[in-house]
């Protein structure tokens, strides 16, 4: 990469960083109040969880565009941190703070899946997924061990309200 290329790119990755900074300064959102309507506190918990989301994403991003910022420094921008190949010229034009050649990238991205998969059978209490189980099955079994978990919960739950809410019969008086 030349130095006009360098700058350019620069450029590219501080106003993009700025960016981030801005929108990570803003938490409107995130303040709790005492509602006294059940649904309002359901919805402003689920509106507190997307911009928590949101903010985790954009931190995320600007080390990313921070990084590549010291590797531009460093003389190492445009080479895949894996495996040091160069990253091609449309990657690093879509994507400056990339880090990771397409096929580096696409590994890393089927390992991420794998762990997500792997947590999410494991929080649902379902066994660790087989290979030889196509992908669109396990995500079949999946939803599957959800619904039935969910089911389950729900059916306790009523079975306890129904409990709780019976009067109360002895044989006393």
């Amino acid at each position: 990469m030349n130095t006009r290329d360098a700058v350019g790119v620069e450029a590219i990755l501080l106003a993009k960083e700025s960016e981030l900074l801005a929108g990570l300064t803003k938490r409107e959102g995130l303040e709790t109040e005492a509602e006294a309507d059940f649904f309002d506190q359901i919805l402003q918990a689920a509106n507190r969880v997307l911009m928590t989301r949101a903010l985790d994403r954009n931190s995320f991003l600007l080390r990313e565009v921070r990084a590549a910022l010291a590797r531009i420094h460093n003389g190492s921008y445009g080479r895949c941190l894996q495996c040091d190949d160069a990253i091609s010229a449309k990657r690093l034009e879509a994507v400056p703070w990339a880090s990771l050649c397409l096929p580096c990238q696409e590994g890393a991205d089927r390992e991420a899946a794998d762990h997500r998969e792997a947590f999410e059978f494991a929080a649902l209490g379902a066994p660790r997924r087989r290979p030889d189980i196509p992908p669109a099955h396990r995500a079949a079994q999946l939803g599957e061990i959800a619904r039935s978990s969910a089911t389950r919960d729900w059916r306790e739950r009523l079975a306890y309200l129904a409990k709780s809410s019976r009067p109360e019969t002895g044989g006393g008086g």
